[in-house]
């Protein structure tokens, strides 16, 4: 299928320490994707939110590359290509810092 209509859904169970934190995460989301230029800044597209069985259900865009899969890829596979080439971090460090800038202009900080 297109890459474009492929969804990430994201379970939160009830009880679990993360609770709290996931309804602010949906409401800074919410609140960032409203805003002109969130995707051209790569800000995480949050589409929908629900409650099953008391557990928070968060759906939004399906990243595919992330480090960790890559990392555990590496780990089976030690002989595969180079990875991080100068360049793909140059790419990497932009798309990162245009998303702290776009943050920024909107008064919130990421505290990772």
């Amino acid at each position: 299928g297109d890459v474009n209509n492929r969804l990430c859904l994201k379970i939160i169970r009830n009880g679990d320490f993360f609770f709290d934190q996931s309804l602010d995460e949906i409401r800074v989301l919410r609140y960032l994707n409203g805003m002109k230029g969130s995707e051209c800044a790569h800000i995480l597209q949050l589409y929908d939110f629900f409650y099953n069985k008391r557990h928070l259900m968060i759906v939004m865009e399906l990243l595919q590359d992330n480090l960790y899969e890559f990392m555990c890829s590496l780990d089976r596979n030690p002989l595969l290509p180079e990875y991080f080439t100068l360049n793909r971090i140059a790419v990497i460090l932009k798309q990162v810092l245009e998303a702290l800038e776009f943050i920024h202009m909107h008064n919130i900080i990421h505290c990772d």
